[in-house]
């Protein structure tokens, strides 16, 4: 039975030899399911080393997205593309994507959507930096991180000092002892997500992936 069809249906019921007795015409009525609209649920950028960025979002309701272009820009307003996801098609799904950035300056970074049928939408505006951001005194080497996090410190400024990581909801899941220049922290036992790496002179953010 193809989309937008009617089904009649009527029924006669008999007692005993007397004539039928017919049941009001009911009307089964085939159509589509409506398409909920997807939902940006999360969108954030995260600057790691070497002018690159980590971007990650999480969506629900997929169904007829095509895919999501990263576009960036240096004010906020003109922006334009820096790479593309196709999308995964489920109900609920989470992403990662790095990309390159300029060295200085602000950036900004914007996700737009792209359905099957060519309409499209943005989401919202993320300021990724700021014209003159602050120098950490360490940077982490690696980003995404599997199951050692690397930390370089650029001084020994921080050295006996205590870091802790601490997860999305603002809760410190493990504490170090800085000791070298360059610190190897095992985090096989943390899950997959978004973690702060902070130390008492600042903080950074890094992402885990299983």
């Amino acid at each position: 039975v193809s989309v937008d069809t009617d089904i009649p249906n009527t029924a006669a019921i008999y007692f005993d030899y007397n004539q039928p007795v017919i049941t009001n015409t009911a009307i089964t009525q085939i159509r589509n399911q409506p398409v909920l609209p997807l939902q940006l649920l999360s969108f954030n950028a995260e600057e790691i080393e070497n002018s690159k960025a980590n971007i990650t979002w999480t969506t629900a309701n997929e169904s007829g997205v095509g895919d999501f272009s990263i576009e960036i820009s240096n004010d906020g307003v003109s922006f334009s593309s820096k790479a593309s996801v196709q999308s995964k098609g489920d109900l609920y799904n989470s992403y990662i994507k790095q990309t390159t950035m300029p060295e200085t300056g602000s950036v900004y970074f914007r996700l737009k959507i792209t359905y099957t049928d060519g309409n499209s939408f943005y989401g919202p505006v993320v300021k990724l930096r700021e014209n003159n951001p602050t120098t950490l005194s360490f940077s982490i080497k690696e980003n995404p991180v599997k199951n050692v996090l690397v930390v370089s410190f650029g001084n020994s400024s921080l050295k006996n000092t205590f870091a802790r990581i601490v997860n999305a909801q603002g809760l410190t899941v493990q504490k170090i002892t800085i000791k070298n220049e360059m610190e190897y922290i095992n985090v096989s036992s943390l899950g997959a997500g978004t973690y702060i790496f902070q130390t008492v002179e600042g903080s950074s953010r890094f992402v885990i992936v299983r």
